[in-house]
């Protein structure tokens, strides 16, 4: 008698496996991810840590393996390989199912026809991630008439290039045009390599949009005191060259420094030519996008420095502009696919660097204080420590040396508890 319903239960058994099949491909999405770095990695890797099955294209212009640009110093210093830097190994993306595309450049978004387009090339998605990030700002100061000895200082390549110029062509001096942190980061690198180094800055300090006088004060001193030469207060007009080759640069005062190697570390530009005529709301040049990492268009997603997002303390809209925020963005985006969707908490503004063997934290508002706010600065051999405190509450701090309460000053910052000047403290106090 069983014989007679086996056949029946077995053409109910594959029915079911068929019914099964069939979810799974139903569950299946295509996702396509422009651009290879922070927010990109962590939005794939958190997606195929849940989902198996969809398909995951990353398109990158470049042509390394995904890696950690916030390294680049370090590259440039010898202290690390460019393996050190990778985030992700060619071996991860064939194991987890994800085509890598390098030195693919995308052309067009269509968001009416869900696809990107590669010249010719069309490749459709059910969603879109953008990590499209920025490109080095070069001002008008005759680059383009040079052929060598300038240099950018923003990808890998760059770093690459300019480790072997200096290799190679061992040039007397190097000046590095832009006093910001990338700026610093690479003169302190240079000056590891015992290479001699000059750094204009326009503005009248270093670090202008990071620290205050105070602060400022105690890093122009030690940079002085590594025989750094520094040009405050001065703008470029123009690179002079021979022949093609870097032979000076010449200041808008009129003066000329001498030097075969320019470096330009004068920040950088969202890359928001693509975001041209797809419908994808923006700000300033900036994506804009909700707690879900979501644009306008409900299939299309965004994080890193494209992005515009809210700050965690000041509830104004900032630009992203962290690593650690892009990856957290790109992770809270991919769990919009999961069970457990995770909103993104905004950004905190903390931002971190090493130079001259010296950790660097600035978390907040650190420069443009009202008169009501109130600076307490500890000093103690190589170490500096400011705080500002408005209405008894801390609303921004920079760490210079020991870094060793970060963690306490972060959660005093993030919940904004009352406090007084006495409630800070050198940790060897």
């Amino acid at each position: 008698m069983l014989l007679l319903f086996l056949p029946a239960i077995f053409c109910k058994l594959r029915y079911i496996k068929i019914a099964q099949h069939l979810y799974m491909d139903s569950m299946k999405k295509r996702f396509v991810v422009i651009g290879a770095s922070a927010a990109s990695i962590a939005f794939i890797t958190k997606l195929r840590s849940f989902d198996k099955e969809s398909e995951i294209t990353c398109l990158s212009g470049e042509s390394y393996i995904p890696y950690n640009r916030c390294l680049l110093a370090d590259y440039i210093s010898d202290d690390i390989s460019f393996g050190d830097m990778v985030l992700k190994t060619e071996d991860f993306f064939k194991q987890q199912n994800i085509l890598l595309r390098l030195n693919t450049w995308v052309t067009q978004i269509d968001t009416k026809n869900n696809c990107v387009c590669i010249g010719d090339e069309n490749i459709v998605y059910d969603y879109l991630f953008l990590g499209v990030g920025t490109r080095p700002f070069i001002p008008n100061i005759g680059a383009e008439d040079v052929k060598e000895g300038l240099f950018t200082f923003h990808t890998a390549d760059d770093a690459k290039k300019l480790s072997h110029y200096i290799d190679q062509q061992k040039p007397s001096n190097v000046i590095v045009v832009g006093g910001g942190i990338n700026g610093i980061e690479c003169v302190s690198s240079l000056h590891s390599r015992h290479q001699a180094v000059g750094l204009i800055e326009r503005s009248p300090q270093i670090l202008p949009t990071q620290a205050d006088q105070q602060v400022v004060h105690h890093l122009t001193r030690m940079m002085q005191q590594k025989s750094i030469a520094l040009f405050m207060g001065q703008e470029v007009e123009k690179i002079c060259t021979k022949q093609g080759k870097v032979t000076s640069v010449l200041l808008k005062s009129g003066s000329h420094l001498m030097t075969e190697c320019v470096v330009l570390a004068t920040g950088s530009t969202v890359n928001s030519d693509l975001l041209q005529d797809t419908g994808i709301a923006t700000s300033h040049g900036s994506i804009v996008v909700d707690q879900c990492l979501k644009t306008n268009i409900d299939n299309v997603y965004a994080g890193g420095d494209v992005c515009t997002v809210q700050d965690m303390v000041t509830k104004k809209t900032v630009k992203s502009a962290t690593w650690a925020d892009a990856m957290l963005q790109g992770l809270c985006a991919a769990t919009q696919f999961s069970q457990k969707p995770r909103l993104y908490p905004g950004y905190v503004g903390l931002r971190d660097s090493k130079f001259f063997e010296q950790d660097f934290y600035a978390c907040g508002q650190t420069v443009d204080h009202d008169s009501d706010v109130e600076s307490v600065i500890l000093k103690q051999d190589s170490i500096l420590h400011a705080f500002y405190i408005k209405e008894n509450c801390l609303i921004g701090f920079v760490l210079l040396g020991d870094i060793s309460k970060l963690a306490d000053y972060k959660k005093i910052y993030l919940t904004q508890q009352s406090v007084t000047k006495k409630d800070f403290v050198l940790p060897t106090q």
